[in-house]
């Protein structure tokens, strides 16, 4: 039960920030979409819906985990480099 409302707690978190994300980027005249993922594996699902949206550009954030911590829970940025052909901008957190 605890994973499952980890589940839904981070899929809310993600969806009031991109709400204020696209707030922030419409203020600034800039047209966004932005859509929440559900996937077993990240990058498949990221490229997958990109491609879908006739997406220019995937914008990914990135937290530098370095030795036991990425080893353990792997870089979906790097994955979704490595899985895709669209361009891809990778911003450090």
């Amino acid at each position: 039960a605890s994973m499952k409302e980890h589940f839904i707690q981070a899929y809310a978190n993600a969806e009031e920030v991109l709400k204020q994300a696209s707030e922030i980027a419409y203020a600034a005249g800039v047209q966004v979409e932005t859509k929440v993922l559900k996937s077993v594996l990240f990058e498949e699902g990221i490229g997958e819906t990109a491609k879908q949206l006739e997406t220019d550009l995937i914008v990914m954030g990135w937290h530098g985990r370095k030795g036991f911590k990425k080893w353990i829970l792997g870089s979906v940025a790097t994955a979704v480099l490595c899985s895709t052909e669209l361009p891809v901008m990778v911003i450090k957190s």
